[in-house]
């Protein structure tokens, strides 16, 4: 499939996920919703999966970007990538918001087992039809939607960041689990092991293109 093809399927897909949102039983979400669709490269031989959009991404119809950015430019630069041959995407595709401390705004909520339940399905299609040879996932939310869908049991955070697992299915393709890079601002050791798994990122990529 080219990549005029695959952009048409994402899409496609994105426009089904959200009428499905909307017709869901999710928890509330303050404000309503507010969808950010995958950007990027459909053809990448890596997808990057984050949680969900917070406001930066919403204002901008795009994921990481912002103060999100910030951390993509650090990956990108540590994991030896281009952002021009990478696909962003989150698995949950709405800014999950909760009423703010002052009247009238908005702040981010914690994703529930529900919305990672709904949406999990969705990721999975849609990184199948990208086909990458790498899913790169950023905290356990991502993690645990991706690996439920996959038929990858047994699979957490703390045991598998940084190590390249294979992908159950016909086609080669690996799952390469990291910390959240938002955890290394409360946890300051985790700081050193993200920025080493991302040099092991970096190798397993070109042993995987070699």
């Amino acid at each position: 499939m080219g990549m005029i093809d695959k952009e048409k399927c994402v899409a496609e897909l994105f426009e089904e996920y959200k009428d499905a949102v909307l017709n869901a039983e999710l928890p509330e979400n303050a404000g309503g919703y507010s969808f950010v669709k995958g950007f990027g490269n459909a053809t990448s031989s890596v997808v990057l999966v984050g949680e969900a959009p917070g406001k930066d991404e919403v204002l901008q119809g795009r994921p990481f970007v912002g103060q999100a950015g910030k951390i993509l430019t650090h990956f990108l630069e540590t994991a030896g990538l281009e952002r021009d041959n990478l696909y962003i995407t989150n698995i949950i595709k709405y800014r999950l918001a909760r009423e703010g401390k002052r009247a009238g705004t908005l702040a981010n909520r914690p994703a529930s087992a529900k919305d990672i339940e709904f949406s999990a399905p969705y990721l999975k299609r849609e990184i199948d039809i990208i086909a990458p040879k790498v899913v790169v996932t950023l905290g356990n939310v991502p993690l645990k939607g991706f690996t439920e869908v996959s038929g990858m049991t047994g699979i957490n955070l703390k045991d598998h960041h940084g190590v390249l697992l294979e992908i159950p299915g016909e086609s080669k393709s690996y799952l390469f689990p990291l910390y959240h890079p938002a955890g290394t601002i409360y946890r300051p050791e985790l700081k050193t092991v993200y920025d080493a798994d991302l040099v092991r990122l970096n190798e397993e990529l070109a042993r995987l293109n070699g």
